[in-house]
């Protein structure tokens, strides 16, 4: 029982996880497209144009999940 909730845990976080990213990579796409509407105007006042940070991809966060009872049995 308690692999099987582990298991649905697990897998509830990474569909979350991936919705999120989802969300993410559409919100970097509309500000790279108002990045390529502002540039001219931003070249006409000599300004440098901001930098969009690199996406870190959700693989970079590994999810090695202890449970916290699992701790604090001394068998």
């Amino acid at each position: 029982m308690k692999e099987m909730c582990k298991e649905n845990m697990v897998t509830s976080l990474l569909k979350s996880a991936h919705e999120l990213e989802v969300y993410a990579k559409e919100a970097e796409f509309g500000c790279a497209k108002l990045m390529q509407v502002l540039q001219p105007m931003l070249l006409s006042y000599e300004e440098d144009l901001p930098q969009i940070p690199e996406a870190v991809s959700l693989t970079a966060y590994p999810l090695d999940y202890t449970a916290p009872e699992s701790k604090f049995l001394f068998f």
